[in-house]
C-alpha cells in the first residue's frame, strides 16, 4: 500500500490525473487483480478525480478516534 499526494502547490495542474494513470497502467502491468483506493471523506478533489477516471465507490467506513 502507498500514500500519493500531490502538493499544495501543483494541485489543480493536472498533476494528480497523471500520477493516477501511471499508477493505474502500472498496476495493470503488475496484475489484473481489481484495483481498490482509500480517500478520506473530506478529500473531495481526490474523490472527483477518482470518479471521473471510472472507479466506482463501493464501500464507506466511520473510524472513530477516540482519546
Amino acid at each position: 500500500m502507498a500514500n500519493i499526494i500531490v502538493s499544495k502547490e501543483y494541485q489543480h495542474k493536472g498533476y494528480g490525473r497523471l500520477l493516477l494513470n501511471y499508477a493505474i497502467s502500472y498496476l495493470q502491468k503488475k496484475s489484473d487483480s481489481a484495483i481498490f483506493l482509500r480517500v478520506a471523506d473530506w478529500n473531495k478533489n481526490a474523490i472527483d478525480l477518482y470518479l471521473k477516471n471510472g472507479f466506482i465507490i463501493t464501500k464507506t467506513e466511520i473510524i472513530k478516534h477516540t482519546v
